[in-house]
């Protein structure tokens, strides 16, 4: 009776510890897919490049860039024209999102130091600092996805094991990260002009698009096209 009682219990540990071995290794596994996708956002450390070697020392005498936060950008043409609007959703039906975005030669960085006490954004534009957001905290940029917007992305059918992400200027409309499969891509918004989408949004590309077409009036009210129109009867250009 001792010997059967003792061989439950063994087994029962086992048991205990095996099923401790699964749910470590999923949490594991869950937490390696955003870590990898995060990983993807910015420039490796161990990237040999020449683009950072050139500073603008009157940004930068006393700071230096924090390691790990460089991340590359894309921009899209600028979307306050009607023209621009229509030409660009046509390109993204033609050849998909990052193919229709422009690389600008534009990087984002932390700064930290003499100068800038406070962790400040600053733009890298070909190797040159250009301009340095001081005390933002990187919250123009940095990578950062809650546990809730991690279950909406989880939720959304992109395949996450083959999920990248990367900043982009959808410029004179908004910018965000946007987190591509390579056939589904999602975005998360971190502004908005006149904030049409809200902050911290998260929608499908589709869901953009027609958000961006819709908001087309907006977005050119301050164009070139609709200056200088009768007050009574403006024929506003449409497109």
């Amino acid at each position: 009776m001792k010997k059967t009682s003792a061989f439950i219990k063994g087994i029962a540990i086992l048991m205990a510890i095996s099923l401790l071995s699964v749910t470590s290794f999923a949490a594991k596994s869950k937490v390696d897919v955003w870590e990898n996708i995060k990983n993807s956002y910015y420039v490796s450390q161990n990237t040999k490049t020449s683009k950072f070697n050139v500073i603008d020392d009157e940004l930068l005498l006393g700071s230096e860039f924090i390691p790990g936060t460089i991340a590359p950008t894309l921009s899209s043409v600028n979307l306050s024209s009607h023209k621009n609007i229509k030409r660009f959703m046509s390109h993204v039906k033609e050849k998909g999102l990052k193919d229709s975005l422009l690389d600008t030669n534009t990087f984002l960085g932390i700064v930290k130091g003499k100068n800038y006490p406070v962790p400040s954004t600053a733009f890298i534009q070909d190797g040159i600092v250009s301009q340095v957001m001081m005390g933002d905290k990187g919250e123009l940029y940095l990578f950062n996805v809650s546990n809730k917007e991690k279950r909406l992305l989880s939720s959304s059918k992109l395949n996450l094991k083959k999920t990248t992400a990367y900043f982009v200027f959808f410029d004179g409309f908004a910018n965000g990260i946007v987190f591509d499969d390579g056939t589904k891509q999602m975005l998360k918004i971190y502004s908005s002009y006149k904030d049409i989408i809200p902050e911290d949004t998260i929608l499908s590309l589709k869901d953009f698009l027609d958000i961006l077409k819709n908001s087309e009036k907006i977005l050119t009210e301050n164009t070139d096209e609709n200056k200088n129109l009768d007050p009574v009867k403006p024929n506003v250009t449409v497109g």
